[in-house]
């Protein structure tokens, strides 16, 4: 049984949202959907969702629970929803750690959270069902995600402290570092460093014309064949020494088959691919598409 409530309704209506919620609890729903859009004008006139009816009984038929343009404040010690498999948070406000709503969750195998404002994301425990994970836009200060068994990986997030398990089953990620500030060596040493075996990726990161020195990689990608860099350049426009740097990627990527590289407000320099002749004698025979 699937129970969904699409309206603009707040926290004016709590009565009649705490009753209908409280009989999809009841009535053993699997699938639960709450989209409060469109947003109210305050957001102290959010409706705080009901977290504490997910204590009892009942609600470990829940699997799958959606929410938009509402608050979670979890009540202490909360453990409900431990059948929990599918969660997706749409601009919704948690004044806690993300740990205190899936804390008793061990059997989720999907997390999407976009344009949310979290407390902290701390998930200790190891996730060995999560299959896909989403996280855009969110407002959080760092990450903790054990799930080694992830099939796919979606950040969209501006830079800030990430711990991850090695991924050894990932084959695809997109990233997309927003700090507006240079952001290669964060990606490579935080967030690729946890994915060893990837044979695709989509990158779109800034980077500074004026930066120097090259990408120091704590690891080489030899699975990597396609590579898909979006590169918002910053800086002095006359320098093209944080340019260069992507030369030392074509390193790391020893068997790289397809590149495609798309710059914003900025010219290939030609010394660029006198670089990548010279610098290293890394033969690049795999690379058939540029």
């Amino acid at each position: 049984m699937a129970f969904k409530v699409s309206f603009g309704l707040h926290k004016g209506h709590k009565d009649h949202l705490d009753r209908w919620i409280r009989f999809a609890v009841d009535s053993k729903s699997k699938h639960i959907v709450i989209n409060l859009t469109p947003h109210p004008e305050c957001l102290d006139d959010a409706y705080v969702f009901p977290l504490h009816l997910f204590q009892e009984y009942n609600s470990c038929f829940v699997e799958s629970l959606r929410l938009v343009l509402v608050i979670l404040r979890p009540p202490t010690g909360f453990c409900g929803l431990k059948n929990l498999k599918r969660i997706v948070l749409h601009r919704v406000l948690l004044w806690r750690d993300l740990n205190c709503v899936l804390s008793a969750c061990a059997l989720l195998e999907h997390i999407r959270l976009t344009d949310c404002f979290l407390s902290g994301f701390t998930l200790c425990q190891q996730l060995v069902h999560l299959q896909h994970f989403t996280i855009e836009n969110c407002y959080m200060k760092s990450m903790e995600l054990h799930a080694s068994n992830l099939s796919s990986f979606k950040f969209q997030q501006r830079e800030m402290p990430v711990i991850l398990d090695e991924l050894l089953l990932l084959k695809e990620a997109n990233i997309e570092v927003t700090s507006g500030k240079d952001s290669l060596d964060y990606s490579f040493n935080t967030l690729l460093n946890a994915m060893p075996n990837l044979e695709r990726l989509n990158l779109s990161l800034f980077m500074r014309r004026e930066t120097k020195g090259w990408v120091v990689s704590p690891r080489d990608f030899i699975h990597l064949r396609y590579l898909n860099m979006e590169i918002h350049l910053h800086g002095q426009v006359e320098c093209s020494s944080g340019l260069l740097r992507l030369v030392s990627l074509l390193e790391v990527a020893p068997l790289l088959e397809e590149l495609e590289l798309h710059m914003c407000m900025c010219d290939i320099p030609t010394t660029l691919f006198k670089l990548s002749k010279n610098r290293s004698g890394v033969q690049h025979s795999h690379l058939k598409t540029i």
